[in-house]
Parts: C-alpha cells; structure tokens; sequence
C-alpha cells in the first residue's frame, strides 16, 4: 500500500525548509499570476500550495468570496493535488464532465469550469503545489500552453528557492 503523495512528510519538510507554510504575499509570485491570468485570458491564476490537509495560495489572481478572503481550501477540493500526486500538469477542459474533480465544491458551488495547472517541483524533486490558471468556462489548452504553464511554474520554483535562500 503506497502512501499518498499529499501526505508525505518529507514533502511537507520542504515546503516548511522553504517558508511556504508562512501568510505572506510575495510580490514577484503575484507579478507571474497576474500575467498567466491576462496570457491565458482566464480570470484565476494562482500559485497553490498543497499541505497535508489545506491547499494555500502563496500568490493569487481574481479571486472572490470567502476563498479570496481565506486564501486557500480544503484539499480534497483542490484540483492542484492531483499534479502533486502524479508530478504531471493537469488539465480540466470541462469540470463537470471530469471524473476527478466534478464532485469538486470548487465545479458545483464555485463554478469553475476549466483548469490547467503545472507542478511546483523542488530541486530536491518534491511536488510542493501548482502554478495554475482556471475559468469559470470551458475551455480547451493547446500543448505551446501547457509549456507556457510549465515554464511559469519553473519560474516561480526559482523565485521560491532563491527567497528561501535569504536569511529569515
């Protein structure tokens, strides 16, 4: 029996070594989110971080609500725990016809329609979150903008390391 990937202590060591677990707004993060948001045309862009038990936003782009407000959810309705488990992007073309997340409270109460997300990998190789943009339509994503998300991901890993790297 295979331990969930969400629930992986050592993961969770890293995202505490790299001062993810902290509420602060990190200006260069929201800087990547607001141009994913306006590149991809879609409303949310998000830098998502997924803990054992919540999903929080280190960065984040047109929210509204109560999740604007919490910044974060429950991850059993994070879409972004999926990349975490298989280390792989994840794309939601139609909420509702998805199998993984259409039970989601974030398709039936949210409305989010699509999603594409690409994994946070560490350099120790630890899937921490996703960099990810979402709609509140559906929506297809071609393989250029999957790469886009990938290299934004790759972007804001650097970004992260190197401010875990500064003296606290």
């Amino acid at each position: 029996m295979s331990v969930d990937k969400v629930k992986d202590s050592d993961r969770i060591e890293e995202i505490a070594r790299l001062r993810l677990h902290e509420d602060e707004v990190d200006v260069v993060l929201n800087k990547y989110v607001q141009e994913a948001s306006r590149e991809f045309n879609l409303p949310i862009g998000l830098v998502s971080i997924v803990l054992d038990d919540v999903q929080k936003f280190a960065a984040s782009e047109g929210l509204k609500g109560w999740i604007a407000e919490t910044q974060g959810t429950p991850v059993e309705w994070a879409f972004c725990a999926h990349s975490v488990r298989s280390g792989e992007p994840f794309i939601v073309e139609d909420s509702e016809k998805n199998h993984l997340v259409k039970e989601s409270p974030l398709t039936t109460m949210e409305g989010i329609k699509c999603y594409a997300g690409a994994p946070l990998i560490s350099s120790r190789g630890y899937v921490l979150g996703n960099f990810c943009v979402m709609g509140e339509e559906s929506r297809s994503f071609s393989t250029e903008e999957v790469a886009k998300l990938k290299d934004y991901a790759a972007k804001a890993m650097a970004h992260i390391e190197s401010r875990a790297a500064e003296p606290a």
